[in-house]
């Protein structure tokens, strides 16, 4: 369990599609899901437009992602990002030589990955009387407990890593004697309640 909290602090450095990716943040959580990237929203479909929207969001702090939003100018960073992938030059351009093929799908897969190891809560167990109705992001309920909690400012939260911040919020949560963390070793014997627990916070119930 300890080396699954200093993975969360400290991230695996991670490269896609050329470019250099920040650790995944709450901020990142939020501007992707503002997008509606199907990496975070459920039912949105993959596109190449979305990998690489996704992709360059998360290579950014938060405060340059929200810049995007303004920038008139992405496709055509875009068209040179995918050129320079692509190893387009005046060689290619006259037929002397092939572009380099970019396996997107593979791509798509690493960038999923990413996310996904950032995003690991750690096990837990818990009382189903602790559980109750909250019609609210996630990420916002856990970015208002760490403000309330912990005394960050938002701005503060917004480039820190998501998975720390998860780690921070079970960490309150079993502190106040709600919810109890569970070694790895006892995993087995908590699968059961890790599987009702994601249900109960796919409808939305997060223990307060």
């Amino acid at each position: 369990m300890s080396d699954d909290f200093y993975s969360a602090a400290i991230p695996e450095p991670t490269t896609v599609l050329g470019l250099r990716l920040r650790p995944f943040s709450l901020g990142h959580v939020i501007l992707l899901g503002r997008v509606r990237s199907s990496f975070v929203t459920e039912g949105e479909p993959l596109s190449l437009h979305d990998l690489a929207l996704s992709v360059l969001i998360c290579s950014l702090s938060y405060t340059d992602g929200l810049s995007l939003f303004n920038n008139r100018n992405l496709d055509r960073f875009f068209k040179r990002w995918h050129s320079r992938l692509a190893g387009e030059s005046w060689l290619t351009r006259l037929g002397f030589r092939k572009l380099r093929e970019i396996d997107y799908a593979q791509k798509a897969v690493e960038f999923g990955e990413y996310i996904k190891r950032a995003s690991k809560i750690p096990n837990y167990s818990y009382r189903a009387d602790d559980f109750k109705q909250i019609e609210c992001p996630s990420v916002q309920i856990v970015k208002v407990t760490l403000m309330r909690d912990m005394g960050f400012r938002e701005a503060e939260l917004m480039d820190r890593p998501w998975g720390l911040c998860l780690w921070d919020y079970v960490t309150i949560r079993a502190l106040a004697g709600h919810i109890s963390l569970v070694d790895s070793d006892q995993l087995k014997e908590a699968q059961a309640a890790a599987d009702a627990l994601a249900e109960r916070i796919k409808e939305g119930q997060w223990p307060t």
